[in-house]
């Protein structure tokens, strides 16, 4: 199959790079933080968690940004939480939340007490509230695994990107069969049939805030031919964010790099990279690539 940059039209040796900056809406620091990326920074596209606090400022802060929805089933923080926007997602007889009313804090309880007909309802749902605010949804992606990793909900996100016809984030078919599950790897082989997205992902790591210019530039200049997301969380310093994040840390960091390192955009000129965001992938889609 050719890589996704060929589909759209670029040489076979054409490299791409999409930066996006996740978690958007979370917290008030990520949405300074990521806005300021898209804004001013090397960010190309942003992911926003529709069920978060901090949703409704981010939509008046994305006006004519590359902002996608960042499908949202878990809440991850011990004092910091969130759950779902519709009645089915509320319901506790079908499994979405848990004893205190929010999100399970990972993808393994969702798939283990979740009715994924209730997720997919509620996924549905986000979409259709960033949709009914105005927001130019760019693509679809996945909070903390939970539709990367079971085919129930794997199904869901990918009937979600056809409905409205949306480019995805998807792992790669290798990563499934090294984790022995080719009842995936073909259901994503066969997606990237008809659906655009990267043709490999690279994340920043919430860990080692002072080793990720490093690892960052190491992304940069062994970048493959095709199309590359990197995937990163940025968030602004302050109370708020340590109070949430033990890792605020690597956000705060990861908000300098995209912002502020003029050693990260030199690399990325230096090698012939082309940033991308993932409005290109879709509106490519939308054209018949």
């Amino acid at each position: 199959m050719p890589t996704t940059a060929e589909r759209m039209g670029y040489p076979s040796d054409a490299r791409l790079l999409i930066v996006n900056g996740d978690d958007i809406g979370m917290c008030h620091a990520a949405n300074v933080a990521t806005v300021a990326g898209l804004r001013e920074g090397i960010l190309t596209s942003a992911s926003l968690m529709v069920p978060c606090p901090w949703a409704l400022e981010a939509i008046q802060m994305i006006s004519g940004l590359d902002v996608g929805v960042h499908l949202t089933l878990t809440a991850e923080w011990k004092t910091f939480r969130w759950g779902p926007l519709t009645f089915d997602g509320r319901d506790p007889n079908n499994g979405l939340i848990d004893a205190e009313g929010c999100f399970w804090p990972a993808d393994a309880p969702v798939h283990e007490h979740g009715d994924p007909a209730a997720a997919r309802i509620e996924a549905r749902g986000q979409v259709e509230w960033a949709l009914a605010r105005g927001m130019n949804v760019t693509k679809l992606d996945g909070h903390m695994g939970v539709f990367s990793t079971h085919q129930d909900y794997l199904a869901i996100y990918l009937d979600l990107a056809r409905q409205y016809r949306l480019p995805v984030r998807l792992r790669s078919i290798q990563s499934y069969l090294d984790r022995n599950r080719p009842d995936l790897a073909e259901i994503v082989s066969a997606a990237r049939s008809d659906l655009l997205a990267p043709d490999q992902t690279s994340g920043l790591p919430l860990r080692d805030p002072e080793r990720l210019e490093a690892h960052l530039l190491d992304i940069i200049r062994n970048l493959q031919p095709g199309v590359t997301e990197l995937i990163l969380h940025a968030a602004a310093p302050g109370e708020e964010l340590t109070a949430i994040a033990p890792d605020a840390a690597a956000r705060v960091e990861a908000y300098r790099l995209v912002t502020a390192s003029e050693v990260v955009r030199q690399a990325i000129d230096s090698v012939g990279i082309k940033l991308i965001g993932y409005q290109e992938l879709r509106d490519a889609q939308r054209g018949g690539a």
